[in-house]
């Protein structure tokens, strides 16, 4: 109903309506509290995400969205040490790489941005060869044409299998390859990816935040709140 059909309004109400049934039930909580930050109510959401980790303290799913929830309300280093703390006590825990190169990159730690980078293909993706295209651009020096390489890397990739078209158009970003970011990123606004609700808070780049092009997507996605506040900040 929201992450695919962005009903914020109708998603408000079923999110009430499960916790009402169930107070305890901490999934409901850990992602009430990611729909209320994607609406701009970020100080509501931190709330429901604190219930969250003290119904279920030890689960890796709810400390891998308390990251992110701390990368959405700008706690950057607050976002890194709850996912490398997660990922340290859970061998095998690929969640949290996409988020990990997020908060590094927006901090200018470059050489650990890419290591995550790195690690996301390796683990997440199991495309060892895309870690080797990013690791080699970098070694290169060039910071813009390790993202560029990773870009080009999953949209060849994307032809043979499914590969998020957010994940493309991130890389694409993060090399400063703004318009061809945007029509990845309107890609996955047409098939409805998962990841797309988190447009509006998670950009932090002037460049995308200024643009026509993805101020418009976001009020396809029904985001007016983050609309409105990046045509009038003009940032």
């Amino acid at each position: 109903m929201i992450w695919l059909r962005y009903n914020w309004e109708e998603g408000d109400a079923a999110f009430q309506r499960a916790i009402d049934l169930n107070p305890s039930y901490a999934e409901a909580r850990q992602f009430y509290s990611h729909y209320l930050t994607l609406v701009g109510r970020a100080e509501e959401g931190s709330e429901q995400m604190r219930l969250a980790l003290e119904l279920d303290p030890l689960n890796p799913f709810v400390q891998g969205l308390y990251g992110v929830q701390l990368c959405m309300i700008d706690d950057l280093q607050g976002c890194i040490r709850v996912i490398e703390d997660v990922m340290a006590s859970t061998p095998g825990f690929g969640f949290g790489y996409n988020t990990l190169v997020w908060a590094y990159h927006w901090l200018g730690e470059k050489d650990k941005a890419i290591a995550a980078l790195a690690k996301e293909f390796r683990v997440s993706w199991n495309f060892p060869e895309g870690a080797l295209a990013v690791e080699t651009a970098y070694a290169e020096g060039d910071y813009d044409g390790a993202f560029l390489a990773a870009a080009e890397a999953l949209e060849k990739r994307s032809k043979t299998i499914h590969v998020e078209p957010l994940a493309i158009g991130g890389c694409y970003d993060y090399a400063g390859e703004a318009e061809k970011a945007l029509d990845w990123i309107e890609l996955g606004y047409q098939i409805r990816g998962p990841v797309v609700p988190y447009l509006g808070v998670m950009t932090k780049s002037p460049k995308r935040r200024s643009n026509p092009r993805f101020i418009k997507l976001l009020r396809d996605i029904k985001l007016d709140y983050w609309a409105d506040k990046y045509s009038q900040s003009g940032k």
